[in-house]
């Protein structure tokens, strides 16, 4: 039988032992952190830093664009500025062939000018294709 001396002498050995396993333990984890993680962190960190650069210019740039389209015109008001031309147009076109029947009652200019007048064209349609 074992005793008291003896299991103190056991335990101390016991002791010991887990604390050089420890204080390996420990250093090995050190190590592996030092070579293996703390160069991917590192380089994790850069990348980051890159990214929060690349997304406030981004961001510079989502500001220009959102500036850019509060000037430019919507469809629909391109369509009413389009309308409101074309309707000038046809006025105009209205206007320039009654000048030229008012000239010719009047014999104010000869046919050849009338129908010179009457062939201006303001309003352009578009011929389908035969």
């Amino acid at each position: 039988m074992l005793e008291e001396q003896d299991l103190q002498k056991i335990g101390k050995l016991i002791t010991d032992s887990e604390k050089r396993i420890v204080e390996n333990v420990v250093v090995q984890v050190g190590e592996l952190l030092e070579t293996n993680l703390l160069p991917d962190l590192h380089e994790l960190k850069v990348d980051v830093k890159g990214l929060k650069g690349d997304v406030q210019t981004l961001k510079g740039d989502v500001k220009e664009v959102k500036e850019t389209m509060k000037t430019l015109a919507d469809k629909a008001s391109i369509n009413r500025m389009m309308d409101q031309s074309i309707e000038r147009d046809q006025k105009l076109d209205v206007k320039i062939h009654t000048m030229g029947d008012f000239l010719a009652k009047h014999q104010t200019l000869s046919a050849g000018e009338i129908a010179s007048l009457h062939a201006i064209k303001v309003v352009i349609t578009p011929q389908t294709a035969q």
